[in-house]
Formats: C-alpha cells, structure tokens, sequence
C-alpha cells in the first residue's frame, strides 16, 4: 500500500477516536510518560509535539518550552489537543514534510507515532534538517515482536495480516544513522497489559484509533466459526491476571 493511501486511512481512524482516546489510552499514557522522563531538553525556545494526539503530553512540553507546536495528522485531534492546553499552536501536518525551516527546533517529542510513518528514513532526515544544531528527538515507536499474541492467535485462523508489521531495531537505527543524527539513548521496553478479555483487548486498540491494518488484510468480516477458532487460541494464553497483550517499545533520544 502506497503512503498516500495509507495516511488518509491512519488519520480517519484516529479522527473517529478523538473523544474516547483519553479514557482508553492506557497504553500511550504510561509509554507517554516513561518518554517525558528520557527528555534531556529542559528549556527549549522552539518544541514540537510530533504525532500530538488529543494532547496528553502538551501541558508537560509547554512547561519547558516557549513556544510548543503540536502537529497530527488528525484535524479532530487537534481539536482535542487545543483544549488541552491553549498555550500550544496546533498544526495539521505529516512527519515526512515537517512544516518548519531549517535549523529552527529545539525539541521535538513524539510518543507512539512514528509506527505509523512508511518510510523512516524520511521521518529522521526531516528532524535533522529542522532541528537546531544540538537539538533534541526523543520519541518511542512500537517494535517488531509487538502484539505477538494477537499475530500468533490469527495464524490460526488464516494468512492475511491482522496485525501490522513493525520495524526492527536494526532498521530504525541505520535510519538514524544515515540522517546524520547522533543516538544518545536507544533502549528497548516490553509493555505488557491485561484484559479480562477478547473484546476489552480489542477496544483497547480500536478506541485510541490504532486498528488500521497496513498490508494484504482479510476483505469483509469474520464468521463465526473462524472468530471462535481466533478466540480459543488466543484463550490459551490466559493467566490469573487476564489475557496479555505485549507491546515492544523503542525510547530514543537523538541529536543534531
């Protein structure tokens, strides 16, 4: 699937979920807040929120920076985030084509956004032509060997992609590296929650807007006897707390 088709896609399905994303968004908060902590820019003239959402994290940016820039893709995020916090400038916008100059930025901060992005390579090199010299991108990314109990549950049931593919380690490196930015943290976190079961663990992911399958996904909807098939499967993992779900978790921070 092209990049063109993909984004109008992600930025539908985060639309649709900008009212309820606060409420369900125990992942992105906790990941959210590990990341503020990773931040090394404590004043920054020029900050932005890249993949903003409905602004969890503008308050906090806004603390250390003059001016706080909150871009997504998603016009009702935006939305969402100017309530947030009025003292952030929301702007529509895609990480591929950072509307800003040369040399301008201080910090950019982006939590759980850049899974999203098909081409990295782009999303570094744009960060190193806009940040400043010594400026800051600290951000996390969901990793390749995510959701694995959801990609191993459907295998059960058929071949198509259920679950997205995430980059590897490997690869966002040598992305970071061939934009000419310097890794000052890069460090891997696996995320586990629990769910009392199959459907709070699916609402969990499509009430944040995160349910877009990018690749060759099953057209139309799933029987009944192929659902059950994926529910017991998936039942075999289950323990005293729930039904697990792992994220892999990438923390970075870079600089120019």
């Amino acid at each position: 699937m092209t990049v063109i088709e993909v984004k109008p896609s992600v930025a539908r399905q985060f639309s649709r979920a900008s009212k309820r994303y606060h409420k369900a968004a125990t992942v992105q908060q906790q990941v959210g807040r590990n990341l503020l902590a990773y931040n090394p820019v404590r004043k920054a003239q020029v900050a932005i929120d890249l993949g903003c959402g409905p602004g969890s994290f503008a308050p906090a940016l806004a603390s250390v920076s003059e001016q706080l820039f909150a871009v997504d893709l998603s016009p009702a995020m935006l939305q969402q985030c100017r309530l947030a916090s009025d003292k952030v400038v929301a702007v529509q916008g895609d990480a591929q084509y950072l509307p800003f100059t040369d040399s301008s930025v201080d910090l950019i901060f982006s939590s759980l956004a850049l899974q999203w992005v098909s081409d990295l390579n782009s999303v570094f090199e744009e960060a190193q032509r806009v940040l400043k010299p010594g400026g800051s991108l600290v951000f996390s990314c969901v990793m390749e060997g995510s959701l694995w109990q959801l990609k191993k549950s459907w295998l059960k049931v058929d071949d198509y992609d259920h679950v997205n593919r995430f980059a590897s380690v490997a690869s966002l490196e040598q992305s970071v590296r061939q934009a000419k930015l310097h890794k000052a943290i890069g460090v891997v976190r696996p995320h586990t929650f629990w769910y009392p079961d199959i459907r709070t663990l699916f609402s969990s992911i499509r009430d944040v807007g995160a349910n877009t399958v990018i690749g060759a996904k099953r057209k139309g909807l799933i029987g009944r006897h192929l659902w059950q098939k994926f529910h017991d499967a998936y039942e075999n993992y289950r323990t005293d707390e729930g039904l697990p779900l792992t994220y892999q978790i990438y923390y970075g921070v870079v600089s120019k």
